[in-house]
């Protein structure tokens, strides 16, 4: 299924870069102890140069905020 997700983007639409935000439920059977995520996943254009970005006028440090537990 995931595969005819990702290809229905590239087909239906091969010249724009598409983004799909897929929803996890994070199963405690799968290992993911029952953590919910959205795994955003980006599709560019074979054919097209692509050019991203930021417009935020603040960096922004994402390690600050992350408790890292083992």
């Amino acid at each position: 299924m995931l595969a005819r997700v990702l290809n229905k983007p590239k087909t239906e639409y091969p010249n724009v870069p598409t983004l799909l935000l897929m929803y996890e439920k994070g199963e405690n059977k799968e290992r993911w102890d029952n953590q919910p995520l959205y795994l955003p996943t980006l599709i560019l254009p074979k054919n097209k140069f692509v050019f991203m970005f930021n417009y935020s006028e603040v960096a922004e440090e994402l390690e600050d905020d992350i408790d890292f537990q083992d």
